[in-house]
C-alpha cells in the first residue's frame, strides 16, 4: 500500500534524499509546501515527492511493495489528483539513471515521453560581478512585499499566479521567500523570485509580462535577485528545459555554468 504521509512525518523520508534536486529537500525540511506519499509512513523506503509541477520518485528503486501497489495508487490517487487541476498529464521528475531505467519499465505499456532538463550554478558567488544597469525614467527595481503583491495592477495576476505554483499564498511566500520586482506607472514589468528553498541554497524563477520581452528585463529583475543572494549569502539554482533557450542564455549572461541533467517523464493520464 503506497499512503500520504502527514506533514510531521516527512522527516521519516529525508534519509532517502541523496540527489541532487533541490525541491526534493525543500519540501521533505518543510520550507516549501508539497505532499509525500510512500510505502511506510513510520520506515519509508520509498517515496514519491510531489509539487504542483512534477513529482520526484526516491529511495529503493527495487522496492516490490511500492511497485506492486504503484498501479492502483495511479488510477485511485493520483489521476482524480491531477483531475483537479484540470491537468490531464503527469510529470515525473527522474533523479538517477537507476530511476530512469526503473521509470521506463514501469510505464512502459503507456504512453511516455522524455526530455531533459538542465539545472546551472555560480561556481563562485563571492567574486561574481553583478551589473545593474541605470533605469529608465519611471521604472524602479521593488523588492517583494505583501503591499506590492495585492495592490491594484492590470498584471498582477499573471505574476502572483506564477509565486502560488511554489506558495500556499502572498504572505508566506514574503515571510520565507524574496524576489525583486521591475515597476512602472503602477504596473509589474518583470520579476525574478525565489521559489525553493533548502538551506542556503534557492532557486530562482523569472517571468516578464508579455508586451515587455525581449527588452532585457529579466535580466534586471534577476541581477538584483543575484546582488540580494550575494549580500545574504545564498546559492543561487537555476533550473530550466533543455530546450529553454531564452533561459539558458539568461542564465549564462548572469554567469551561470550548467552543473547537472536530469530527466523528465511526461505520462499522460487520460490514457492510463
Amino acid at each position: 500500500m503506497i499512503t500520504e504521509l502527514k506533514q510531521e512525518q516527512f522527516n521519516n523520508a529525508l534519509a532517502l534524499n541523496t540527489y541532487y534536486n533541490l525541491e526534493i529537500a525543500a519540501i521533505l525540511s518543510g520550507n516549501n509546501p508539497g505532499r509525500v506519499f510512500a510505502d511506510d509512513a513510520q520506515n519509508p523506503k520509498t517515496a514519491i515527492v510531489w509539487t504542483d509541477d512534477g513529482v520526484f520518485f526516491i529511495g529503493d528503486t527495487n522496492n516490490n511493495r511500492f511497485m506492486d501497489n504503484l498501479d492502483t495508487f495511479m488510477t485511485e490517487t493520483i489521476k482524480p489528483l491531477r483531475a483537479t487541476f484540470d491537468a490531464t498529464n503527469w510529470y515525473i521528475c527522474s533523479v538517477s539513471q537507476e530511476w530512469d531505467a526503473q521509470i521506463r519499465r514501469i510505464f512502459s505499456a503507456h504512453q511516455i515521453e522524455e526530455s531533459k532538463q538542465y539545472i546551472y550554478r555560480i561556481k563562485d558567488m563571492e567574486n561574481l560581478t553583478i551589473h545593474l544597469p541605470v533605469l529608465e525614467n519611471g521604472f524602479s527595481i521593488q523588492p517583494a512585499s505583501v503591499e506590492l503583491l495585492t495592490a491594484p495592477s492590470k498584471n498582477l495576476d499573471f505574476f502572483v499566479d506564477g509565486i502560488l505554483d511554489f506558495w500556499p499564498d502572498v504572505d508566506t511566500f514574503c515571510e520565507k521567500g524574496f524576489g525583486y520586482f521591475l515597476v512602472a506607472d503602477d504596473k509589474i514589468i518583470s520579476r525574478c523570485t525565489m521559489d525553493f528553498k533548502f538551506e542556503n541554497t534557492v532557486t530562482v524563477g523569472v517571468a516578464t509580462d508579455a508586451d515587455h520581452r525581449k527588452k532585457g528585463y529579466a535580466h534586471l529583475t534577476a541581477s538584483a535577485v543575484l546582488k540580494h543572494c550575494k549580500e545574504f549569502g545564498y546559492s543561487p539554482y537555476w533550473d530550466c528545459m533543455a530546450t529553454n533557450t531564452g533561459s539558458i542564455a539568461l542564465a549564462t549572461s548572469l554567469g551561470f555554468e550548467r552543473d547537472h541533467t536530469y530527466t523528465v517523464f511526461e505520462l499522460d493520464l487520460s490514457r492510463y
